[in-house]
């Protein structure tokens, strides 16, 4: 089945449309987690500079890293959202224009 040379565009539109929506959704969801973090980060690190002159051991308790895992370590890296780029070749069909469409695959991979 050949595609005319509008049904081609259509389809690279949508596609193009479809990878704009996840890149937003991701947009949003490590917007959120970032914001999550910073929150978490500064209520458990605040402190009164009054209480630490009483007690170092207290702030040595809280000032610890080693409890904390490191931030996103369980996110999947950006780098890792697309595959490829894969081209394809479109050869000229009913007298329209061929030429190549490049595209690249979703994925959730972490590392």
């Amino acid at each position: 089945m050949d595609l005319s040379f509008n049904d081609k565009v259509g389809f690279i539109n949508n596609a193009s449309k479809q990878l704009e929506n996840r890149l937003a959704d991701q947009n949003q969801k490590l917007h959120e987690l970032m914001k999550r973090d910073v929150n978490e980060k500064s209520s458990s690190s605040h402190f009164d500079e009054g209480n630490r002159r009483g007690s170092t051991h207290n702030f040595e308790k809280h000032s610890s890293s080693e409890s904390r895992p490191a931030p996103y370590s369980n996110s999947p890296k950006p780098m890792d959202y697309f595959r490829g780029p894969t081209i394809k070749d479109v050869p000229p069909a009913n007298g329209s224009i061929g030429g190549t469409v490049t595209t690249w695959e979703w994925g959730t991979v972490r590392q």
